[in-house]
């Protein structure tokens, strides 16, 4: 899969979702579930990039959040992170068509936890995404 920046990635998944309702392509082509999870890891991406952090919690899987509430997950969040860039570098999905892994790369302005700017960090980084009733989540282990 070419490598596309989360603006481009976040126009286009915006214009299939208003369309088609992130199922299938304008036409009626179905999608892949490589490019139905590149969509969906970009738009939580782009939630950061917001600081929208209910969104962000929106993107994870129902069982992380019958464990996990949203006052409990944003009480663990140690530091503030800045994610100022993201893009997919591959999206790998096993034979199922119900778990894919994401390896993208992002850029992002830490902070300490005294809210002092430590610097850029350039990662390289994997995120599972898992297929429940026609809808990916984000998995965290």
């Amino acid at each position: 899969m070419p490598e596309k920046t989360l603006s481009t990635v976040l126009g286009m998944a915006a214009a299939v979702m208003l369309l088609n309702g992130c199922a299938s392509l304008p036409g009626g082509e179905p999608q892949s579930a490589e490019a139905q999870v590149s969509e969906r890891s970009l738009a939580r991406d782009g939630a950061y990039q917001e600081g929208d952090l209910e969104a962000v919690y929106g993107y994870f899987s129902p069982g992380y959040k019958q464990t996990m509430s949203y006052d409990r997950y944003r009480s663990q969040l140690p530091f503030s992170v800045d994610l100022k860039d993201s893009e997919v570098l591959d999206v790998t999905c096993d034979d199922s068509g119900e778990r894919c892994e994401v390896k993208k790369r992002w850029v992002y302005q830490l902070d300490s936890p005294m809210g002092k700017a430590v610097g850029d960090v350039d990662k390289v980084k994997k995120e599972v995404w898992i297929r429940i009733k026609d809808e990916w989540y984000y998995y965290q282990d």
